[in-house]
C-alpha cells in the first residue's frame, strides 16, 4: 500500500490518517495461517497482530509532536538506491548512464527515507565470512579512503538536493526504526517490532510530546523479549555477514552474469555454517540445531540440501 502525501493536502487527509493506512497494511500483510517454519524469535500470527495494533496509539500520539511533523513532509525519491540499480559508463565510471528498479516509487514521509543508505555509500566493516586484511595492506587502506569518499559525497547530496530530509535526519533513530519495521512487521517478526517499541519508549521523554508514551511493557514481557532479542540478533548479523560477501541485496537478488559464481559461494558459505552448527551442537557454548541453523540462514538453501 503506497501513499502520497503531497495529495492528502488537497483532500485534507492528515499525517495520523497515513499512520493508519501503515496500520491497515501491515494486518493485511499477516497471512490467516503460517506458510512455513519460522524462528521463535518472528512470534505467532496472533502475537505479531497485537503488536501491529499496539502501535497505533503510539503513532497517534507521534503525529501530535511538531518536530516529527516536520520530518515527515513529503518526499519523492528512489526507494533502493543501491549498485545493482545503478549503471555506470565503462569508460568513465564517474559518468551515470541509467538508474533502474523505479516501480516502487512514491511520494512517502520523509522520515521513512533516512535509513536507507545505498552500499555505496556505506562505511566498511568486519565480516565473518571475509576475514579482515592487515591494517598495512595498500589496498584496503584504499578500499576504506574510497569509502569514506563515497559516504561524504552522498551525504554531501542528500543535504544539498532531498531538504526535506535535514529534519527527518535530526529525529531520534527510535522513531524512524518504527515506522521502517512497521511496513514489512510480518517479515521481520514480532521480536523486532516489540524491540523498536521499546527503544522509542526509553527515548519517548527526548520527543516533547504532551503525553505519556501509550506503550508500557510489563517486566515479565521485557525478560520474556530479552531472551528472544539474542536470537534475533544471531540472525540479523548472520545475514549482513551473509549479504556482504555475496554482494547482494536483502533479497538475494544477483545479476545474472554473477548467478553462477554466487551460487557456487553461497553453497560454500551454506555448507560452512551447517558444518560450524553441527560442530557447536551439544557443546553447552551456542548450542545450534540443525533444525534451527537452517531457518537462520538468510537466503534459500535447497541447492545445498
Amino acid at each position: 500500500m503506497k501513499v502520497g502525501l503531497l495529495m492528502f493536502a488537497h483532500v485534507g487527509i492528515t499525517f495520523d490518517d497515513y499512520c493508519q493506512g501503515l496500520m491497515e497494511s501491515a494486518l493485511a500483510r499477516i497471512p490467516v495461517s503460517s506458510p512455513e517454519a519460522r524462528l521463535s524469535h518472528y512470534g505467532s500470527l496472533g502475537e505479531l497482530r497485537d503488536l501491529v495494533k499496539q502501535c497505533r496509539p503510539v503513532f497517534k500520539s507521534l503525529s501530535q509532536s511538531k518536530q516529527i511533523k516536520n520530518a515527515a513532509k513529503p518526499t519523492l525519491l528512489h526507494p533502493d538506491l543501491h549498485r545493482r540499480n545503478v549503471f555506470v559508463s565503462s569508460e568513465d565510471p564517474t559518468v551515470i548512464t541509467g538508474i533502474i528498479d523505479w516501480q516502487s516509487t512514491s511520494v512517502e514521509p520523509a522520515l521513512l527515507y533516512v535509513l536507507g543508505q545505498p552500499d555505496f555509500a556505506t562505511l566498511p566493516e568486519g565480516n565473518l565470512f571475509q576475514p579482515q586484511l592487515p591494517q598495512d595492506y595498500e589496498g584496503q587502506h584504499k578500499h576504506d579512503d574510497d569509502a569514506l569518499l563515497c559516504f561524504q559525497a552522498y551525504d554531501a547530496c542528500i543535504k544539498g538536493f532531498a531538504p526535506s530530509l535535514r529534519s527527518a535526519c535530526k529525529l531520534d533513530e527510535s522513531v524512524i526504526r518504527l515506522f521502517n519495521y512497521y511496513q514489512i512487521a510480518w517479515r521481520v517478526g514480532a521480536t523486532a517490532i516489540r524491540q523498536e517499541l521499546i527503544d522509542l519508549a526509553q527515548a519517548w521523554g527526548q520527543l516533547d510530546l504532551p503525553c505519556a508514551c501509550p506503550y508500557s511493557p510489563t517486566e515479565g514481557e521485557l525478560e520474556e523479549h530479552r531472551q528472544l532479542t539474542v536470537e534475533f540478533e544471531d540472525a540479523q548479523k548472520l545475514k549482513a555477514a551473509v549479504m556482504q560477501a555475496l554482494d547482494v541485496g536483502p533479497h538475494g537478488w544477483v545479476q545474472e552474469e554473477r548467478r553462477e559464481e554466487v551460487e557456487v559461494i553461497h553453497d560454500k558459505f551454506y555448507q560452512t555454517w551447517m558444518e560450524s552448527a553441527a560442530e557447536m551442537h551439544g557443546t553447552g557454548e551456542e548450542d545450534i540445531t540443525a533444525e534451527r541453523a537452517r531457518l537462520m540462514w538468510p537466503f534459500d538453501s535447497k541447492r545445498s540440501t
